[in-house]
């Protein structure tokens, strides 16, 4: 997919955003100095394999708020900077958590024919820590790979019971660059109807600055 600046450049291949700024994957000897030290030694070549739409001010910020838009860059940056160890994956549902005010978010890895936690926030583990890829909410947003909102989970026979506390959920697919689906982002809530569109679209962005750890 490609996007045009707000300049009118043409449509970049591959970027990375630090704040309302897009940087196409030049070499760093070609980055203006400005960015060389905000970028420092990191490793181009596993950046450029990584290469996701970030957030750009252009898409972004007409359908999200500026905050939310600064949240993802944070968790882009974050994610540029190191490697998917278990505390890092722990690190970014965190983020991912903090920075809408979720209840709960977790990322459920596709292990064969099963569903498996790879990162949850809180101390409290999910009554399913790993289930069939047929089952729950997580196995039909893997049937139609879209995302799945519902409002109020006990009226969705679907539902495969998390936290007893949970009364809406989402579903995000979580695909690599081929879009073939490795997991799925899981964001929960203790209140009726609690997430919407702009949830939705977070929620893609920040899966697909992670999905990498999936592999």
């Amino acid at each position: 997919m490609h996007h045009r600046l707000i300049s009118g450049k043409p449509p970049l291949p591959g970027l990375i955003v630090f704040p309302f700024i897009a940087l196409e994957w030049f070499a760093p000897a070609n980055l203006p100095s400005s960015f060389g030290g905000m970028l420092g030694n990191l490793d181009y070549k596993k950046l450029k394999s990584r290469s996701r739409l970030f957030c750009f001010a252009r898409d972004c910020l007409p359908r999200m708020k500026e905050t939310t838009c600064k949240k993802l860059q944070e968790i882009g940056a974050f994610a540029l900077a190191g490697g998917c160890t278990r505390k890092r994956m722990k690190q970014f549902v965190e983020m991912i958590r903090a920075a809408r005010d979720y209840r709960w978010v977790a990322v459920y890895k596709i292990v064969k024919n099963e569903f498996v936690i790879l990162a949850g926030t809180g101390n409290e583990p999910p009554t399913y820590p790993r289930f069939p890829t047929t089952q729950g909410l997580c196995g039909a947003a893997l049937e139609s790979g879209k995302p799945i909102i519902v409002g109020d989970v006990h009226h969705d026979p679907r539902y495969l019971p998390t936290f007893h506390t949970t009364r809406s959920e989402i579903l995000v697919p979580m695909r690599n660059e081929h879009r073939h689906i490795l997991g799925m982002l899981d964001a929960e809530s203790d209140k009726l109807n609690a997430f919407d569109e702009e949830d939705r679209q977070f929620l893609e962005r920040a899966g697909g600055l992670i999905a990498h750890c999936l592999h």
